[in-house]
């Protein structure tokens, strides 16, 4: 092994100071501009897909709910549950998160849905509303995205969804790993 100068005399010495200890696990080396080296979370650290499966998801007139996505495609490091179908990255930075629902069984009355990217279940970071004066297909699907900043150990994402009905009628989400899922993955590190 060996390190060279670069190919040109530089104007002075060039100097890069290495850790003090062992990067952990999946850790990448960078450089933070002042000739230092640090072990760093890669971009992409993290990623992970889930999505729905079994029965569709029903949902009633006017009410939230969380997205019951209770199966994984991918999953890094497991920071996804599948019973609370939330994400709980243990490493603290910006996070980009994409779900991607499929509402269907609709009637042909005027309709609203949406879904919203929600941080610790009760702060929406996003939201995607479509409304149909009269549905005439019975599905819909709504894809909502965002860049989150996640502490690293308590701070989580769910997917909330909501279906408004004209007639009082409700609707139902897609139980197919291809319509109704959400994803993401570290963006940077803090």
């Amino acid at each position: 092994m060996s390190l060279a100068a670069p190919a040109t005399n530089p104007s002075g010495d060039l100097t890069l100071t290495l850790p003090v200890n062992i990067g952990a696990d999946k850790k990448v080396l960078a450089v933070n501009g002042s000739g230092n080296l640090e072990f760093i979370y890669p971009s992409g650290y993290g990623y992970f897909q889930a999505h729905a499966t079994g029965n569709n998801q029903n949902l009633s007139h006017n009410t939230t709910y969380t997205a019951e996505l209770a199966a994984e495609t991918f999953d890094s490091q497991s920071w996804f549950n599948t019973s609370t179908y939330k994400y709980t990255p243990q490493v603290a930075g910006k996070y980009h998160i994409v779900s991607h629902m499929t509402f269907t069984a609709m009637g042909d009355e005027t309709y609203q849905n949406a879904v919203f990217i929600s941080k610790n279940g009760s702060t929406n970071v996003t939201e995607t509303i479509m409304g149909v004066d009269d549905n005439a297909y019975g599905y819909q699907t709504l894809v909502s995205s965002s860049l989150v900043s996640l502490n690293g150990s308590s701070d989580y994402i769910v997917t909330k969804v909501y279906y408004y009905d004209s007639g009082s009628n409700g609707a139902q989400l897609r139980a197919t790993s291809d319509e109704t899922f959400m994803y993401g993955y570290l963006v940077e590190a803090d």
